[in-house]
């Protein structure tokens, strides 16, 4: 019967150490593939708040080229609330509109002329103008005016571009 014991004891506590390792190895495993999990869980709200983000602008994006004239109405409106003049303004002329690479977004630019505009005023209106969704300031150019030798006013010519949604059949689907 000391025979039985004597190899008992070390046996029982040899598979219990084996146990207990096996429930450690196991832990770890389950405790990396729940790191692994919250991992991708945050992968996935991410993602889900670009495409959130992405839905957003397209709904924005102008949907039609013929909208050009809303832009129009845009910078004249904007203008108004820089104190800028309708005559101020001496021309708004929309380009053609281009796609951009394989994206379901065309890029409409449009030039805009002013005459004696004072700085204040023009850096106001461009602050604005950048302001307003999937719009984007993308040159400007100041002249002195004809004759005018010591002023407080320029002429400014400016482009000004917009996004338009409009995918391709392959896109909308």
């Amino acid at each position: 019967m000391k025979r039985v014991k004597s190899w008992l004891l070390p046996a029982i506590l040899g598979l219990l150490l084996a146990g207990t390792v096996y429930a450690a190895l196991r832990y770890s495993e389950a405790k990396d593939h729940a790191n692994r999990s919250a991992e991708q869980h945050r992968e996935v709200i991410r993602l889900a708040q670009q495409i959130q983000s992405l839905s957003d602008q397209q709904s924005v994006a102008m949907t039609h080229t013929g909208e050009a004239q809303s832009l129009s109405g845009l910078v004249e409106t904007t203008a108004d609330q820089c104190g800028i003049r309708p005559k101020q303004i001496v021309s708004i002329n929309a380009q053609d509109a281009r796609r951009i690479g394989q994206s379901p977004y065309y890029r409409l630019p449009t030039r805009i002329t002013l005459e004696q505009v004072e700085l204040p005023q023009l850096v106001e209106l461009l602050e604005k103008l950048s302001h307003a969704d999937l719009l984007r300031i993308e040159d400007c150019r100041l002249f002195a005016p004809h004759g005018e030798v010591v002023g407080q006013t320029w002429n400014a010519e400016f482009t000004i571009a917009y996004l338009i949604y409009e995918p391709t059949q392959d896109q909308s689907r």
